[in-house]
């Protein structure tokens, strides 16, 4: 059997940024070559060569040029996948995007994350009905599709009425932390938080409210981090803070290499993920395995993905939100439980295990004729 997982054009932003679906691709890439060998290919581009050839031999990298986006990635999906499998011999296919319109002579599997384009408002209507409409027909043409939680399980059954018998939830996995840079978090003078804030949904100026209500009941003043960066952090969260007067107890970091992210998660005093849509959440796994209270939404799949190893709240409830942390901050018993309580719930969830469940996806298609 030849297995192609499709990672084309999964950088994101302006400046093609490794997020959300790209580091999917890569880290389940890593496991399945482990497993597969000879007979595992990755599809990816350009851009992104250099960083899955760190881990999978190059003669098992197929690049198509420079990424695509818009419609000329729609068109690349439509006209040159189904080339490139025919070329290959691909007997199935594992994607992280929609599939083309025509049916594909292989088998395929398609991961779908979440449904943001029903959830949100935020995007541009043509690409909301574009995203409705592929979905539509990726569903009905994939023989099987995964998805990481059950929250999105339940909107892909509720909005597209999918049966049981052709989806798995497999949620996703932490990858290996080898490497820690504590160089920026060195930098930061005081006890600090993170979030993320490069997209609308993760609803930072819920953190941005909390630690400035968190420092009138503190005697010496904490900070929040922002991680990321995106046009929505250059337009609205920087003027936003501005504005506010908080320039002095709100950072932002940009985008930064995970070796420094990894850095700042161990020394903070926690997490702030209230994010208000979600199809998994792995900053939250992350944190919790680098020993990181995480204080996260009751939306979406945080909730089941923390289970009791997190505290969850409303997310625009800035006024408890700020009170469980200052519990966290000063009352070292809590502390120390949620910190035991994310260590044995980070170790629940692993690429490599990810990477065998859909591979015995893989193997129970290939026996049905």
């Amino acid at each position: 059997m030849r297995i192609l997982l499709n990672a084309y054009s999964l950088l994101e932003g302006k400046k093609r940024l490794p997020l959300g679906n790209f580091n999917h691709a890569l880290n389940l890439s890593i496991e399945m070559y482990k497993i597969i060998g000879e007979n595992f290919f990755v599809l990816t581009d350009d851009n992104s060569f250099n960083i899955f050839s760190k881990y999978i031999p190059k003669e098992h990298i197929l690049t198509l040029g420079p990424a695509k986006i818009g419609y000329k990635k729609i068109l690349f999906k439509e006209i040159k996948l189904p080339k490139i499998l025919r070329k290959y011999k691909i007997d199935i296919i594992y994607s992280v995007d929609q599939l083309p319109f025509r049916k594909l002579k292989c088998k395929t599997i398609v991961n779908i994350a979440d449904l943001d384009h029903f959830m949100s408002v935020n995007s541009k209507i043509l690409k909301r009905i574009y995203k409705k409409i592929s979905y539509l027909r990726t569903i009905s043409i994939a023989n099987h599709i995964t998805c990481p939680s059950y929250y999105t399980l339940h909107n892909l059954q509720k909005f597209y009425g999918i049966s049981d018998k052709i989806i798995s939830v497999i949620p996703h996995g932490t990858q290996g932390i080898e490497i820690l840079s504590f160089e920026i978090a060195k930098s930061i003078n005081s006890k600090y938080w993170i979030t993320f804030g490069h997209q609308k949904h993760k609803n930072c100026e819920s953190a941005i409210g909390a630690i400035k209500l968190l420092n009138t009941k503190l005697n010496n003043p904490q900070k929040l981090v922002i991680i990321g960066e995106s046009d929505y952090i250059q337009r609205h969260l920087k003027p936003f803070v501005h504005l506010n007067n908080l320039s002095s107890i709100v950072l932002f970091t940009g985008f930064i290499e995970k070796e420094s992210l990894y850095g700042l998660i161990m020394n903070a005093e926690g997490l702030l993920y209230l994010s208000l849509s979600e199809g998994f959440g792995l900053p939250v796994i992350d944190a919790m395995k680098l020993g990181c209270p995480v204080i996260v939404s009751n939306k979406c799949a945080l909730p089941e993905i923390v289970g009791d190893a997190g505290i969850v709240c409303e997310p625009f409830d800035i006024f408890d939100i700020a009170e469980k942390m200052r519990l966290l901050t000063e009352d070292n018993s809590i502390r120390k439980t949620l910190i035991d309580a994310g260590l044995r719930r980070a170790s629940m969830f692993s690429w490599q295990k990810t990477a065998r469940e859909i591979i015995n996806i893989i193997e129970n298609l290939l026996l049905v004729k």
